[in-house]
Formats: C-alpha cells, sequence, structure tokens
C-alpha cells in the first residue's frame, strides 16, 4: 500500500512537473467528456474536511464542478482564489463545486484550505478511487457535471489568472443554462 500512495505521488508530481516544469508556460488540455469515461459522472461517497459525509448522487439535479487537487501542487494552488471566486458567483444559482483532494497528507490539505480560505465542500479520496474512476492522469483536474448527472467537459490544468477565472466562468455559466 505504501508504495503505491508513493508511486501514485510520484506519479501526480511528474505530471505537474510535465504541465509546469521549468520554463515551461502551462500546458491545458480541454476534452468533453474524457476519453473512456462514463457518460454519467460515476458516484462516489467521501468525507468532507469537517466530518460530514458527500455523495454525488445527493448533488444530482444541481450543476457539479468538481475539482481534483493536491496542497502541493503549484498550480493548484495558483486557480484557488479562481474557483473561491467563482463558487462564491454562482453558488446562489444552485451551482455546486466540491474539492477532491488527492495524494496528500490531511493536514498539509487542511492547510491550504484555511490560507486560500475556500469555503466549497472539499473532501479527502485516499485511497485515490475517485480519481480512478474519473480517469484522472494530472493535478489540477476539473469536471463539470451537468444537473442530469452526466459529464459535460473535463479541463486538465489550472484556472489561472484572470483569463483562466473568465474560462471558468464562462464554463459554470453554460453548465447553470443547461447548455
Amino acid at each position: 500500500m505504501v508504495m503505491g500512495i508513493v508511486l501514485g505521488i510520484s506519479l501526480g508530481a511528474y505530471a505537474a512537473w510535465r504541465l509546469i516544469g521549468p520554463g515551461r508556460q502551462p500546458q491545458v488540455v480541454e476534452r468533453a467528456p474524457s476519453p473512456g469515461l462514463p457518460a454519467v459522472a460515476p458516484d462516489f461517497t467521501l468525507k468532507t474536511f469537517d466530518g460530514r459525509t458527500l455523495s454525488l448522487r445527493n448533488l444530482r439535479g444541481k450543476p457539479v464542478i468538481l475539482n481534483f487537487w493536491a496542497s502541493w501542487c503549484g498550480p493548484c494552488q495558483l486557480e484557488a482564489r479562481n474557483l473561491e471566486r467563482a463558487w462564491e458567483a454562482f453558488r446562489s444559482r444552485g451551482v455546486v463545486f466540491v474539492g477532491v483532494n488527492v495524494a496528500d497528507h490531511e493536514e498539509d490539505a487542511r492547510e491550504f484550505l484555511k490560507t486560500f480560505k475556500v469555503t466549497y465542500p472539499n473532501v479527502r479520496d485516499p485511497t485515490q478511487h475517485v480519481m480512478t474512476a474519473y480517469r484522472v492522469t494530472a493535478i489540477p483536474t476539473t469536471i463539470f457535471i451537468a444537473r442530469d448527472g452526466r459529464i459535460r467537459r473535463t479541463y486538465v490544468g489550472g484556472f489561472l489568472g484572470e483569463k483562466g477565472y473568465q474560462r471558468l466562468s464562462q464554463w459554470t455559466e453554460e453548465l447553470a443554462e443547461g447548455r
């Protein structure tokens, strides 16, 4: 099990380095939906950082933005404020943001949430079974799930800077309107 965790962290670090390595610009991949991923978002039930249980099936009927992240991930740190900003802008319209923390120490993840003042629900995926079900191969990855539970878009990379926020807002708006 320890080797699996070490391998997962190593692969995640390598993927992050490939996205933003020395002297590189972020490489962003958008696809809708991911190849090989079922059309309907895989259900999961995980614990939130405040001890509650969150199940995706209980969010059916609401648009969901599912963001996979880790505290040590540079692009995750850079997009954190944009995700929180979008959550604040769209929550009154019924859009739910859910952070899924992977390949991380719980105390580091808690510090990340505190540092970036993240208020939307966040869960831990310590076994990475949700990450695997969604075929996430790099973080950050964001999955856009429509009210009917269908995956509308997968975005690999961070929503960085004002342009990143505008892209996130546009896609969240489309999801909120059912497009």
